[in-house]
């Protein structure tokens, strides 16, 4: 059974820089099927606070957590071999600490 969570905001497509709210808590989720996407947390200031790859679809890892400062961004990069786009098929929203 997955982990419950409550959701405290709209989920979105996370195509550009976001920070979902000015949320601390934000859970992403990989529906693409095949391609994994590396995630990158900037600060309000432009500064990459680190990265992190969030596996596919079917996989163990295609759902994370991510605590975050309020002002800090979340970017998507999930190109795959054509580099077709980036972004798609990840969806992030906020979530209530439990």
């Amino acid at each position: 059974m997955a982990d419950p969570f409550k959701p405290i905001g709209v989920e979105v497509a996370l195509t550009t820089a976001n920070n979902l709210s000015l949320a601390s808590l934000v859970r992403l989720v990989n529906v693409d099927s095949a391609n994994s996407a590396t995630i990158t947390i900037t600060s309000n200031t432009g500064t990459v606070l680190g990265t992190f790859t969030l596996g596919h679809h079917g996989t163990d890892f295609g759902i994370e957590y991510v605590v975050k400062n309020p002002t800090d961004t979340l970017k998507a990069n999930n190109q795959p071999n054509n580099g077709a786009y980036a972004g798609a098929g990840i969806f992030a929203v906020a979530a209530a600490y439990r």
